[in-house]
């Protein structure tokens, strides 16, 4: 098994007893109304190198990445994929070209709406190569 799954199986078992652990278990919520404020506290062994996804390349801020962000994709049950962000995807015939059909009603943290241009800017960004890696300073040659 290659790194980059491991990596994204561990950061999907971190985002899954992560979510578990902020389940409500009482009954005398009942309202079904979250509080006002959302808060998430994190922890980590070392410093955080980046929280920019395009720039991550190490355990610790991939792992807290995974934790925070959702994709098209998401590990599920048996590492089966499922659609988060996607409602649906297809693939061409020949393999190359995937075309995915989003949710309509997820929304930044500032209210707009979740777009495809969202996701060609992230990827274009990504592949860009004046988009550097951060390397950390044990990986750095």
């Amino acid at each position: 098994m290659g790194l980059k799954k491991v990596i994204i199986g561990l950061g999907s078992v971190a985002l899954a007893l992560t979510l578990a652990a902020c389940g409500n278990q009482s009954s005398q919520s009942g309202s079904g109304k979250m509080a006002d404020k959302q808060v998430l506290n994190l922890s980590t062994t070392d410093t955080i190198s980046t929280l920019d996804d395009s720039q991550a390349s190490e355990s610790i801020s991939l792992t807290q990445l995974y934790s925070t962000g959702e994709g098209l994709y998401r590990l599920g049950k048996d590492f089966k994929l499922e659609n988060t962000l996607a409602k649906s995807s297809t693939e061409s015939k020949d393999g190359l070209t995937y075309t995915f059909k989003l949710r309509t009603n997820d929304k930044w943290q500032n209210g707009q709406k979740v777009t495809a241009k969202d996701f060609v800017y992230s990827w274009r960004r990504t592949a860009d190569p004046k988009t550097k890696r951060v390397m950390p300073t044990f990986m750095t040659v």
